[in-house]
């Protein structure tokens, strides 16, 4: 499919059901110097043949069939590149057409690469997908496995994202809080029995008259932790390096917070708004704080739990 000179790579390889064909996705730069993907099917994986070019879409990592109830074949496909987007469009086996323009799947800047768990049992049904989080290179370190859908969005389509079901498996101690008000103030965080470097939160806030609010992690008296700020007056879930435009839904904010030894996973607006990313905690520091600004917030039910490691023995 390319020569030695050819600035391209294969960054995929999938099965295509309804041409009983493979499909492989090269990445590569087209005509006008444009990078873009080639697609090539095969069907015995030897030899390959060239359907078709795709433009402007700059190192596709997977192509990905879900299921839409409200389209005619009850399907949509959708083309992710490396660096968190992907675009929804239709897929026949030899040419890829967009639907819309290109959608954010993560908006964290260490995301990157995604694919998808192939050959999932067949009663399963998942679309699972994990990715790399890495600053300058990749070093190893992955996200948390995610169920992928997609949804009727206006006139377009919209990528929804959960945690797997399996991170139950690692659970330790859980705490949990209900009909709770917090209103500004330093001695007003109801997060102060916990300590530990490994959470899941779960939580559902009624809004009421905050300006914003948020969460430290791994924080402690002497080293200021990360905070991650829902700003409800601009719109906007922000981080370090990181701000994404928020809209609340109605008077609430629900959202699942992941905390590893050095990532934070946030799973907002029922999976519309996802941000992964690295950050460095000091050592030693493992408190953290829930506050609010300008008013008060109601935390009409937060669960949280501690996480084991993968690696621990039983």
């Amino acid at each position: 499919p390319c020569s030695k000179t050819d600035s391209a790579f294969v960054s995929k390889v999938i099965w295509h059901k309804a041409s009983a064909k493979w499909i492989m996705l090269m990445s590569r730069k087209l005509s006008g110097n444009h990078r873009g993907t080639s697609f090539y099917s095969s069907k015995d994986l030897l030899n390959w043949k060239w359907e078709s070019d795709f433009s402007g879409f700059q190192v596709s990592s997977d192509l990905v069939e879900f299921n839409a109830s409200s389209r005619s074949n009850g399907k949509i496909w959708a083309l992710f590149n490396n660096k968190g987007s992907y675009l929804p469009g239709n897929f026949d086996g030899k040419n890829f057409t967009k639907i819309s323009n290109i959608c954010r799947n993560n908006y964290g800047r260490n995301f990157y690469a995604p694919q998808i768990v192939r050959n999932m049992p067949a009663d399963d049904g998942r679309i699972i997908q994990i990715a790399g989080i890495h600053e300058r290179q990749f070093e190893g370190q992955m996200s948390v496995p995610t169920v992928l859908s997609m949804k009727e969005k206006g006139a377009g389509y919209k990528l929804i994202q959960h945690p797997a079901k399996e991170l139950v498996n690692l659970y330790d101690k859980d705490y949990e809080w209900k009909n709770k008000n917090i209103i500004p103030g330093i001695n007003q965080n109801p997060m102060r029995r916990l300590n530990g470097k490994c959470f899941h939160f779960i939580a559902d806030l009624d809004i009421k008259t905050s300006n914003n609010f948020g969460i430290v992690v791994r924080h402690n008296k002497k080293v200021q932790g990360t905070e991650i700020l829902f700003n409800i007056k601009q719109k906007e879930l922000s981080m370090p390096g990181v701000t994404v435009p928020l809209k609340p839904k109605g008077d609430e904010i629900s959202f699942e917070l992941l905390i590893d030894h050095t990532s934070i996973e946030l799973f907002t607006n029922e999976g519309e708004v996802v941000v992964s990313r690295r950050f460095s905690p000091a050592e030693g520091a493992n408190s953290y704080v829930l506050f609010t600004n300008g008013g008060e917030i109601k935390i009409e039910k937060m669960l949280v739990y501690s996480i084991n490691s993968v690696w621990d023995k039983k």
